[in-house]
């Protein structure tokens, strides 16, 4: 009885249905709803850490997505795309608030950026999905370069869109 670790496979035969790159994506993602739904109260202090904590671990489970779901192609890249263009979009929402938010705004804007990154790299399997992507990318730069409140947001944007113009 007990767990048997098989070297070959990377698993613990115990555990089959949690195997491999889909346990690390729900547990990154449960890790990061957790910390987003910390209740204030006694901890009010550690909020925005855990949260911006909350926030990377989202970040790397939405970047592991197209492995964890077996994504090729097309379908890879629109799965880091959305989730790049949506954490632009945190960040720009989280950083036209209160000072705490701005910091926030910041994490989600640089996990963001890394994201939109992933998806660049993801795109450059052939001429057709690189030159769309970085088009997307392009416009959705462009829009949180003009829309952010916040210094970080603004500049990871305006270099973003710069990248992205220059291809």
């Amino acid at each position: 009885s007990g767990y048997a670790w098989h070297a070959h496979a990377g698993v613990a035969a115990g555990l089959p249905g949690w195997a491999g790159v889909q346990a690390a994506t729900a547990v990154l993602a449960l890790a990061g709803m957790a910390c987003w739904l910390m209740p204030g109260g006694l901890l009010r202090r550690f909020l925005v850490p855990v949260r911006a904590a909350g926030l990377v671990a989202a970040t790397l489970a939405a970047g592991s997505v197209p492995a964890a779901a077996h994504l090729t192609g097309w379908a890879g890249l629109a799965a880091l795309t959305v989730a790049a263009v949506s954490l632009l979009g945190t960040g720009l929402v989280l950083g036209d608030r209160a000072l705490g938010d701005r910091a926030l705004g910041s994490v989600a804007g640089v996990g963001g950026t890394l994201l939109a990154g992933t998806a660049v790299l993801w795109s450059l399997t052939g001429p057709a999905s690189t030159i769309a992507e970085l088009a997307v990318l392009t416009v959705a730069f462009c829009l949180a370069a003009g829309l952010a409140r916040n210094t970080l947001t603004a500049v990871l944007s305006t270099a973003g869109a710069l990248a992205s113009a220059a291809g």
